[in-house]
Formats: structure tokens, sequence, C-alpha cells
């Protein structure tokens, strides 16, 4: 299963659900297939972030008449939820951004590792949890500032040691993830 593949089955998992877990104390929101779609192993639970994402990357993507006019529902439906639980949505986004940071800084750590030869692909997942911080930012008006600090830290450490190289993910998704903007998508192991 590709990539687009994983966040179309994610996303039409979870947006049904996207309501109760804004409502909900839970981070990490187990989806369950109560709809009968297959859900990745590594995409089984709803997290903002993860939602965002996947979205981007559904939206950057030339579907097929019938999905294109499918994503624009499920999409819809999002950005009505998120209008209506605003203050949810942004909780939740600053409850996320601690986590993505502990996962990015471990994901770098382990890329970083001179003893370590990192495989494309996990580098392409691993990388998923920057580009999902550059998402939750977007949503919160005003950013703990040790937040900004730590990731600004982050991004000095990445960009000091490896050069831009490439495009980790799909080549239908790179003209909507620019490299003035998501720079670290074009940083291969």
């Amino acid at each position: 299963m590709n990539l687009l593949d994983k966040d179309w089955a994610f996303f039409q998992a979870a947006v049904p659900e996207l309501e109760d877990y804004l409502l909900s104390p839970v981070l990490f929101w187990p989806l369950n297939l109560r709809i009968g779609y297959p859900i990745p192993e590594d995409l089984n639970r709803l997290t903002l972030g993860n939602l965002l994402l996947a979205q981007a990357r559904l939206n950057a993507h030339p579907w097929p008449e019938p999905q294109h006019r499918q994503l624009a529902q499920l999409t819809q439906q999002v950005q009505q939820i998120r209008e209506h639980w605003r203050a949810n949505w942004q909780k939740k986004a600053a409850q996320e951004i601690p986590t993505r940071l502990n996962l990015w800084k471990q994901a770098l750590a382990e890329a970083l590792d001179p003893s370590a030869t990192p495989s494309s692909t996990m580098w392409a997942y691993q990388v998923r949890h920057r580009a999902i911080l550059h998402f939750l930012f977007l949503e919160i008006p005003a950013i703990e500032p040790s937040h900004r600090e730590a990731l600004a830290a982050l991004d000095q450490r990445l960009r000091s040691t490896k050069p831009l190289n490439g495009f980790l993910w799909e080549p239908e998704l790179q003209a909507a993830f620019p490299p003035e903007t998501f720079w670290f998508l074009y940083i291969m192991p």
C-alpha cells in the first residue's frame, strides 16, 4: 500500500470520528473499522497532526473525479468541525506538539547517529513528525516559546549535517510541498 492509499484509508476512517475525538481527553484516538475500510497499522490512531498531514497530501494529488468529490466532501466536514469546535481543535493541537517534538527529536538522533544507516523508507516515515509539527504550529495562535525554540534547535541540527538532495515522498506531491517551506522533505538519509 503506497503513501496516498494509506492516507486515503486513514482519512476516510478518521473524519467520521473527528468530533468525538475533539471532545475526548485522548490524544491518540484508536480508529475503529465501523465504516469497513482497512486502516494501515502505522496510521490506526487519529491525532490532529495525522489528520492535517493526510489531508494536505491527499489534496495535493490529482484524483479522478469520484475520489476528488469524496475528498472535497470529507475536507468540508473537517472544516465545519474545526470551526464548530475551534477551542477543542486548538487544545488538541497544543497537546500534540510536545509529543511530536519528542518523536522528532528521537528520529533525528537515530538518523544522525554516525553508526546508523537509516533506510530511505524509515526516514520518509520519521520525517512526517516534522511535517506534522509544521501543520500543528499553524493551528495555534500563540505557540509556547519553548516549543518554537526546541524545533528551531532540531532544525538547525538537521540543516547543519545534511544537504538537500531529493524529495522523499511521491513525486506528484512535490509541488504542494515546496522546498522553501518543507525543506526537511528534501533531505535523504
